[in-house]
């Protein structure tokens, strides 16, 4: 049996099929996507700094520290005979920045020391580092310079004050405040004068409840936009201040109670109406200090 075969007069009388063309502008739908992102980045920051504009300034202040001197170690990579102490020393200020950056939503910030600490862990393995490796190191150490110098400059902008201004702050170890508390208990003087020595010294290891349950607090926001529910936060630390090692225990345990009060302590806002409760739940935190 042969093949049917179309002359070249009935291809030309056959019917032609419709093709639809659609051109389409996507630049301005590209940048509506580029604006919603960075309004989101920027409603992060602002979130950060409305919920302790102190911390925040306390993260910056301390950020800028410890980049000035990982930047002061890599200037000195070259010249080590054994530059491996240098390249740790490094490691660990750019990951305690990446991880208070991300605690803060600071996505960039957090993103640029993940890549920096990456490189300086591929380094820490390196018998000996080239020029042109360490080169590259004091490029991405100046790109996150830059974007945390961006960050202290839109905070400065917003808050109206110069991050790192007011009195000078005195750093003092806690275990060396406790060794002189302990100093103290064994002189012999006067029981008044060494109990008013020791509350002296011991108000030195103290922290405000915002500052001390800070890593805690800082995950209701997100709570409260995860699990959309209609609930506020309020925290009456009647001017308690904790003792700085304690506070670093109790943050983890809060982090399980805060999660739990919205998880399961507060409904939905249809459930609490038709239970006749108000739409709104409340979460509140009251801290006293009672004396034993």
């Amino acid at each position: 049996m042969g093949k049917n075969q179309l002359s070249p007069d009935s291809q030309k009388d056959a019917p032609k099929p419709d093709i639809l063309v659609v051109l389409e502008d996507i630049t301005k739908a590209k940048a509506l996507q580029v604006e919603i992102a960075r309004s989101e980045r920027e409603n992060t920051q602002l979130k950060a700094i409305a919920e302790d504009p102190d911390l925040f300034c306390d993260f910056l202040s301390e950020t800028t520290k410890m980049l000035s001197q990982v930047l002061n170690d890599a200037n000195q990579l070259a010249s080590a005979d054994d530059p491996k102490p240098l390249v740790n020393n490094m490691f660990r200020g750019v990951h305690t920045i990446k991880g208070t950056a991300a605690s803060f939503g600071l996505g960039a910030i957090s993103q640029l020391s993940a890549d920096l600490e990456n490189s300086l862990d591929d380094l820490r393995q390196a018998d000996t580092i080239a020029q042109q490796t360490i080169d590259e190191t004091k490029k991405a150490l100046d790109e996150l310079n830059a974007a945390t110098n961006e960050m202290v400059g839109k905070t400065e902008k917003l808050l109206g004050q110069k991050i790192g201004d007011g009195e000078t702050v005195l750093r003092i170890n806690a275990s060396d405040i406790q060794s002189l508390i302990e100093k103290v208990a064994s002189l012999q003087i006067q029981d008044s004068e060494r109990n008013a020595i020791i509350e002296i010294l011991q108000s030195f290891r103290s922290v405000s409840v915002k500052k001390g349950l800070g890593q805690s607090l800082k995950i209701i926001p997100g709570l409260i936009e995860r699990l959309e529910k209609n609930v506020v936060f309020e925290l009456e630390d009647n001017n308690v201040r904790l003792d700085c090692d304690l506070s670093k225990e109790l943050n983890t345990p809060f982090v399980h109670l805060i999660r739990n009060a919205f998880d399961h302590g507060i409904e939905y806002s249809e459930e609490r109406t038709a239970n006749g409760k108000s739409d709104q739940g409340l979460v509140k935190l009251s801290v006293t200090d009672e004396k034993t």
